[in-house]
């Protein structure tokens, strides 16, 4: 079933949207299909996308190759832990302190990442 979610407060309340807590950080998990509602942050910036669509963007920007070398450098326990985040998560969350940490690995800045996000949400 396709759901279009305008807010996350609609996304909680709706059957088989859930949110899962791990290591700290809350997630939430959203059907396969569902459309992500926009939330952007004072700067305009999506708080939240799809890890398909933060693929295709780093896809894009010749970035997605990149990011599994990152994943592949870092050292034990991080580096399985960051590897499971990447191929089960279905979201990713701007304000994730992994979003920066991979961004900066592969050579983005801040803004860089930022840019990606607004892609992301567009694809």
């Amino acid at each position: 079933m396709r759901t279009n979610l305008a807010t996350r407060e609609l996304a909680l309340a709706t059957p088989n949207v859930r949110e899962v807590s791990f290591n700290g950080t809350t997630w939430t998990a959203y059907e396969p299909g569902d459309i992500l509602p926009a939330r952007p942050s004072d700067n305009g910036v999506p708080q939240e996308v799809t890890m398909r669509q933060a693929r295709l963007a780093l896809q894009g920007a010749s970035k997605l190759s990149a990011v599994q070398a990152a994943i592949n450098l870092m050292a034990e326990p991080a580096k399985t832990q960051t590897q499971i985040w990447w191929d089960y998560s279905s979201t990713v969350v701007r304000s994730q302190p992994l979003v920066a940490q991979l961004g900066t690995a592969i050579g983005l800045t801040p803004t860089g990442i930022d840019d990606l996000f607004k892609t992301a949400a567009t694809l």
